[in-house]
């Protein structure tokens, strides 16, 4: 941690560090595990670039996931331009029981709802701006502020072929027919593969990362299977809170294009083809 982070840091909790060292898994920010003379122990992230309000923006997603009182997330310590202080909670060994209790939390909050499809603000998956304007319609949300400004990034950089432009087109006109039942909005953490559920002492799930908006629930469980399995005790838990809608299993791969194409544009071309793949089924 640079000396001015640090300094900010300890001026905004009032307490001397005694200690930071760097922890692994952060492909954003940097991370640090830091001792303060007060006794707390604090977990930031740093990244000296962020885009404008970055940190602020996760802070308050993470409030408005608290306001479902359904997953344990971070209590937010206070943040900067540059960082973001979370308390420090250290990882421990899933327990027997995590999966159940992560099943019924996701549905807890899946179900609590959100006023509209979109927020309050845009904000950040990842470093990718994500538009998030007040919508009634989910097809024409997930269509129009999710698929395709990223479908554009990606075309323009030449790392996606230009064929996609006509069958991302031909799905968009459909896509009411495709997207399933019409629910509420629910509350999304909006970025949910499972490195950012975190498992705390006495295997309590945590959410960590999010890129908060209302949506159709399903794209949250699409991600989790997207770079994991989440077991039959999870879904079955799921289920006993927020039964899934008729058809979800044939939907994973529509849900999957927003997270596939958000790797495009930040990690390259060697996801063009699990991409294809999900868009294969749809047009």
């Amino acid at each position: 941690m640079n000396s001015e982070t640090q300094a900010a840091v300890e001026y905004l909790v009032g307490s001397k560090m005694t200690q930071n060292s760097s922890l692994s898994g952060g492909c954003i920010s940097d991370t640090f595990h830091c001792s303060l003379e007060s006794g707390e122990e604090l977990f930031v992230k740093c990244q000296p670039e962020a885009p404008q309000r970055f940190f602020a923006l996760e802070a308050e997603g993470l409030a408005w996931l608290a306001e479902a009182e359904a997953l344990a997330v971070p209590r937010v310590v206070g943040y900067g331009p540059q960082f973001l202080a979370l308390e420090y909670l250290a990882p421990a060994p899933h327990t027997d029981d995590f999966d159940v209790k992560f099943g019924r939390g996701l549905a807890r909050l899946h179900k609590f709802g959100a006023p509209s499809f979109g927020w309050h603000s845009d904000n950040y998956l990842a470093t990718l701006h994500q538009s998030n304007p007040s919508e009634k319609h989910w097809p024409t949300f997930y269509s129009e502020s999710r698929l395709r400004p990223l479908l554009k990034q990606c075309i323009d950089s030449g790392l996606a072929p230009q064929s996609w432009t006509l069958r991302f087109e031909s799905l968009f006109t459909r896509m009411p027919q495709f997207a399933g039942a019409q629910e509420p909005p629910s509350r999304l953490h909006g970025d949910l593969w499972s490195g950012n559920v975190h498992c705390a002492k006495g295997g309590v799930p945590v959410l960590i990362d999010p890129a908060v908006y209302g949506g159709n629930r399903e794209i949250d469980l699409a991600m989790l299977e997207l770079f994991g399995s989440p077991s039959a005790a999870f879904y079955a838990a799921y289920d006993e809170v927020h039964p899934r809608c008729e058809g979800h299993a044939q939907r994973v791969s529509l849900y999957q294009l927003y997270p596939l194409l958000a790797h495009i544009v930040l990690f390259g071309t060697s996801y063009v083809e699990p991409c294809e793949r999900a868009l294969a089924p749809w047009c």
